[in-house]
């Protein structure tokens, strides 16, 4: 079996999961305000209880946003090459693969233990991505093909092979 080849892409916000925050958002002021304004009748309206509910939304809204609007964006790199020359040479240990992530494309990039496709469709991934130093955790991140049209199937092919 080949090697994937070697490929860098680019990795931004999903603007569709912003839509469907702000849609989710809109419509959970609707519901909140809808008896306030008397739009439907649900019984006896208690203020505690909608401003109880109002916050508690608002909490998570932002908390679902702030955790979108910080998600990680810069390029995803599959190339066994730098596996051998980066990690032997810095006396790190080499990473299971030759997964790497760059802010920029160009730049020096950091190493990743492993890359896990958890959600894949014909133009999408979501991935799990988690960092080499085993005390930062992981991170998700949202993959699509409009991002990059001619360097998605060279993608895919390393996310197959190359995934742990």
């Amino acid at each position: 079996m080949h090697s994937a080849p070697s490929v860098s892409y680019p990795v931004g916000r999903a603007a569709f999961v912003g839509r469907w925050l702000f849609g989710m958002a809109a419509l959970a002021l609707v519901l909140q305000t809808g008896p306030l304004f008397g739009w439907w009748s649900s019984g006896r309206w208690v203020l505690w209880h909608w401003c109880l509910s109002v916050g508690v939304w608002l909490l998570l809204w932002c908390w679902a946003f702030l955790h979108w609007w910080k998600s990680p964006s810069g390029w995803l790199i599959w190339d066994p090459m730098l596996m051998e020359v980066e990690g032997g040479s810095e006396g790190l240990t080499p990473p299971v693969s030759g997964w790497w992530w760059s802010v920029r494309e160009g730049l020096k990039a950091q190493v990743l233990r492993h890359v896990e496709p958890m959600w894949m469709g014909n133009g999408w991934c979501l991935l799990r991505i988690h960092w080499a130093p085993p005390g930062i955790g992981c991170s998700w991140i949202w993959v699509q093909a409009t991002a990059e049209p001619v360097r998605w199937l060279a993608l895919r092919r390393a996310l197959v092979r190359h995934t742990h």
